[in-house]
């Protein structure tokens, strides 16, 4: 919000209303945060006024491009209660992630976040009560977790437990096995070993238990190397940059800017930081308010 108030955007009147696509009309470059409207195109946030008028025609050729391919991720008007309460938390949220997109999902503590995320998981706390979740053009709302997983979706916990008992290397390897994959001990182990030092996950770790001893940031970077390994097409990574220092935020930030540039692959991220945002190529930033995208 100071951001784009420093451009003297906030408060600016423009014709232009939210479509049923989560508030991005095919027709317009940049629908601006006013209160009215739910999309902040992320190239704004960092770019002169004098830009603005050619970075419009060029987010609108790139979008209305984007419109005539099906979205990787498509949510359309979901609405969720959690079961033991029968409290609604999100309200008709709508969101398209296209292939080679990444997106930032931001608001205040408890105003449903982290229970999207759930959602689109499949989580069972919680039902959904109205709306779609299509995943590559499949509708996945009614799917089992696994079956959502074996589809390309991955969810990045904001808290990963600790697994007493379950090595990492026989997570990993039963994961893999059960999609389909190629569950080999010895080009998997192999593998492992790539993947997790690409990420900057120390070698030792791969020999212990699920998250055994591991620090907040070493929890964080074992997410993104198990969604890595499965070979997600869309990850969900909440709050990814809680526990990481400003090297390894970079680090995991290269990351996702690979995994967001593989054929086929999208990235949502929610966030309460700005920091981010400076490190990964942002598409689109979606603020939460009350279960609603604003």
């Amino acid at each position: 919000m100071q951001l784009l108030s420093a451009f003297g955007l906030l408060g600016t009147p423009h014709p232009f209303a939210p479509t049923e696509n989560g508030g991005v009309p095919v027709d317009v470059g940049f629908p601006w945060l006013d209160g009215a409207h739910r999309m902040v195109p992320a190239a704004a946030w960092g770019v002169g006024i004098g830009l603005l008028a050619g970075l419009t025609a060029a987010s609108r050729l790139s979008r209305s491009q984007a419109q005539r391919r099906t979205p990787v991720l498509e949510v359309s008007g979901l609405s969720a209660e959690v079961v033991a309460s029968g409290s609604r938390i999100l309200d008709n949220f709508s969101l398209s992630v296209y292939e080679g997109e990444l997106h930032v999902l931001m608001g205040p503590n408890g105003c449903g976040k982290s229970t999207l995320a759930k959602v689109l998981a499949g989580h069972p706390d919680y039902v959904v009560t109205g709306g779609s979740i299509k995943l590559h053009g499949n509708e996945i709302r009614d799917w089992d977790v696994e079956d959502r997983s074996r589809q390309g979706l991955f969810l990045a916990l904001q808290a990963p437990p600790e697994v007493p008992g379950v090595p990492y290397f026989e997570l990993m390897s039963q994961a893999i096995s059960s999609s389909g994959g190629d569950a080999a001990p010895i080009p998997l182990a192999s593998r492992f070993a790539a993947v997790a030092n690409h990420v900057g996950v120390r070698q030792e770790l791969l020999s212990r238990c699920v998250n055994d001893g591991f620090s907040g940031g070493e929890r964080k970077r074992m997410e993104i190397v198990q969604g890595m390994m499965l070979n997600s097409s869309f990850g969900v990574f909440d709050e990814l940059d809680s526990g990481l220092d400003v090297d390894g935020l970079r680090q995991v930030a290269a990351c996702l800017t690979d995994w967001r540039g593989a054929p086929g692959k999208g990235v949502l991220i929610i966030t309460h930081y700005l920091q981010l945002l400076d490190l990964v190529p942002v598409d689109w930033v979606h603020v939460l308010q009350n279960g609603c995208d604003r």
